[in-house]
């Protein structure tokens, strides 16, 4: 009896729903996020998107799917980079990639550097220990703390190093999704690529004001 009244609820349900990709992205005025089912009409079923919150005043009221998504692609349009934007920011990239690139260089030399000294200091103890002139203990003791400063020293200069990227190449693809992510999000096939694509640009999701028919202002 449960399962005939329940809508078929007990089968398994979409976390990522191809038809509506917004929902859970888009937050209503309550703070709950939008869900989206297909809603019968008269004649048709149609795509709507609502609030679940039975405590909201909007609760039961539903948006239309083009209506809702239409007016995120106009959101995703006006908050895309200008030219002029894209050149400032492919210039500041490659500066500060380089700039961090020649500075992690430069410590890596200098680990280098203190390293071969340590290891010279290490050979002249097992020398100092053949010829009689440190004890067994003290040999030890000192060749125990070169061998941590050694270590030390190690892992800094593993931190130092940045992985060799070609930046230029990396900052262009950058650049051409930044510029194409209305079209790339209009006619992505994957879902799960479409809605990773929103958190990218729009990371803590954005809200939308039904009484106004609009969306409101995100990060």
């Amino acid at each position: 009896v449960k399962k005939g009244l329940s809508n078929m609820a007990t089968a398994q349900r979409l976390q990522i729903h191809p038809d509506f990709p917004l929902r859970r992205f888009v937050r209503c005025e309550c703070g709950r996020g939008y869900t989206g089912s297909w809603r019968q009409g008269r004649s048709a079923k149609y795509p709507r998107y609502h609030c679940n919150n039975r405590l909201c005043k909007h609760y039961s009221h539903t948006v239309a799917k083009d209506d809702i998504e239409g007016k995120f692609v106009a959101l995703l349009e006006r908050i895309t980079p200008s030219e002029e934007f894209l050149c400032i920011f492919e210039r500041a990239m490659l500066d500060g990639w380089r700039n961090k690139h020649a500075a992690a260089k430069i410590e890596t030399t200098h680990y280098s550097q203190t390293l071969a000294n340590l290891e010279a200091r290490k050979e002249r103890l097992t020398d100092m220990r053949i010829n009689g002139e440190l004890t067994p203990a003290e040999f030890k003791r000192r060749k125990d703390q070169v061998e941590n400063e050694i270590a030390g020293i190690q892992i800094s200069k593993n931190e130092s190093k940045i992985e060799e990227l070609d930046m230029e190449a990396t900052i262009t693809r950058a650049m051409q999704v930044i510029r194409s992510v209305v079209r790339q999000w209009q006619h992505v096939c994957e879902p799960q690529q479409r809605v990773r694509l929103q958190k990218l640009v729009l990371p803590q999701g954005i809200t939308y004001n039904k009484t106004a028919g609009e969306f409101g202002t995100a990060v």
